[in-house]
């Protein structure tokens, strides 16, 4: 328990300091054009262009097999969602079932995943990240988007888990990051 109080205290410290809080909606942590600077990012690893890039080019499409064949839930044909300009290769993917995990309810998945399809109909899986797609330089791609290591509601949710340890209650911590994943239906979600 001692050393639990101790991170308990480092804890508070960054969530009491007022430097750090959580954005008002999750995918603008990833996508807003403050994302280099903004108040939930506690420590990122920087990329900027010109500069050696993150590897977000290896969980997105590349246009040949994806552009104008390739289906959204709705049943529309998707062209370059991500104006990625012919410089994805998707060499990583994700499971379907990781996808199917998240309750629809959550806004997390629909800002960090895009699902598609062989049709219309639903047939053949697909799935993406739509985070670290970085930037447009000079008309090209750059995956210059930071890596994002540390987030203010990682020190919510470790201040809940060392808050459960100790015996009470983790709540007021958890709650703060499940009302802006699921809006006003945060209490019936779970």
């Amino acid at each position: 328990s001692t050393d639990l109080q101790i991170a308990k205290t480092a804890l508070q410290s960054v969530v009491s300091s007022g430097k750090y809080s959580l954005n008002s909606s999750f995918s603008s942590v990833f996508t807003d054009k403050t994302e280099k600077s903004n108040k939930e990012v506690i420590f990122s690893i920087f990329f900027k262009d010109k500069e050696s890039t993150n590897a977000g080019s290896y969980f997105v499409y590349a246009d040949q097999g994806f552009v104008g064949s390739k289906y959204s839930r709705s049943g529309t044909v998707l062209n370059d969602v991500l104006d990625l300009r012919n410089s994805g290769l998707l060499r990583h993917e994700y499971k379907e079932s990781l996808w199917r995990s998240f309750n629809e309810a959550d806004t997390r998945r629909d800002a960090t995943f895009l699902d598609y399809y062989d049709n219309a109909s639903q047939k053949n899986f697909g799935c993406l990240m739509l985070k670290y797609t970085g930037s447009i330089s000079n008309s090209v791609r750059v995956y210059d988007s930071n890596v994002i290591v540390y987030r203010y509601s990682d020190a919510l949710l470790m201040l809940a888990e060392i808050e459960n340890a100790l015996g009470g209650y983790p709540s007021s911590y958890i709650n703060q990051v499940r009302q802006r994943a699921y809006g006003s239906a945060w209490g019936d979600a779970y």
